[in-house]
């Protein structure tokens, strides 16, 4: 896939705002989309930002609950989390961190404050991202994987452009994380006034969200059709977008709560493995 652009850009298809809204734990949250709404975004089911939120001010945090069908991806911008499963993952996260769990057959999991985020307080700011698997990979072996900020790659691929290169590939440089699916995941700063057309596979699903400054909250959804795509800042002020795209599975979605599988057949069986005890369950 080309780093340069010499084909006219993949046309933006929507732009819209994504309101605030406050959770049953305080904590306010933009939710972009749900998987019920999500057949323009695949392979990606959900998108949330979460926060900013000082935590004494809100009671969030998410005890032992199952998933299975997808994987999650959990990027914080400020706080912390720390991350327990049923497969014997455990990490503590800081701001910049990212921890990427393949849910797969299924898996018992917390994401919390840590001790210490919840002994001095601060502010908690992040994304939690949904990824699907296709329907051959729906019941993989789960796993989880940490990439650390300060492990993140950058790359520079155009004048006034930074970015954080949590999954796939940019510019040359490519994220440690392996992946199950062909997608990218950036963290993208754009100074003011600069322009960038990035390369993407045609038929590819690709959406940027920008959460700063005035633009906080704005959704960009671009055409599948075509190889490139463009992020511009047209204000006075550095623009951070993440920035998302992947190869669509184009199969059938059903969803309840926290599975994500083909049918409500499977829906029901994966009821009964959580309700059997077969994800598991989280040391005591």
């Amino acid at each position: 896939m080309p780093d340069s652009a010499h084909s006219p850009a993949s046309a933006k298809i929507a732009e819209f705002a994504v309101p605030a809204a406050p959770g049953p734990d305080r904590m306010p949250a933009r939710r972009a989309f749900v998987p019920e709404q999500s057949r323009a975004f695949d392979p990606f089911l959900m998108f949330v930002e979460f926060g900013p939120r000082e935590l004494r001010e809100t009671s969030w945090g998410f005890g032992p609950h199952p998933h299975k069908g997808f994987e999650t991806i959990t990027y914080m911008l400020a706080g912390g989390i720390e991350h327990r499963d049923s497969a014997g993952g455990h990490a503590v996260l800081g701001p910049g961190d990212v921890q990427w769990m393949t849910a797969g057959a299924g898996i018992v999991h917390s994401e919390e404050p840590p001790a210490s985020l919840r002994e001095r307080g601060g502010i908690v700011h992040g994304f939690q991202i949904w990824l699907n698997l296709p329907a051959a990979l729906k019941n993989a072996p789960p796993g989880f994987a940490v990439l650390h900020g300060a492990d993140t790659p950058l790359a520079e691929p155009a004048p006034g452009v930074a970015v954080r290169v949590i999954g796939g590939r940019c510019a040359g440089v490519e994220s440690p994380l392996r992946l199950r699916s062909p997608v990218f995941l950036w963290h993208v700063t754009l100074a003011p006034g600069a322009r960038w057309t990035f390369a993407k596979e045609d038929g590819w699903s690709a959406f940027a969200y920008a959460f700063s400054a005035a633009a906080h909250g704005r959704l960009t959804v671009f055409d599948r059709a075509g190889e490139h795509a463009t992020l511009a800042n047209e204000t006075a002020a550095p623009l951070e977008l993440l920035v998302l795209g992947g190869q669509p599975f184009d199969e059938p979605i059903a969803s309840y709560g926290p599975f994500v599988m083909t049918s409500r057949e499977e829906i029901v069986a994966a009821i009964r493995d959580y309700q059997s005890g077969r994800m598991g369950s989280l040391p005591e």
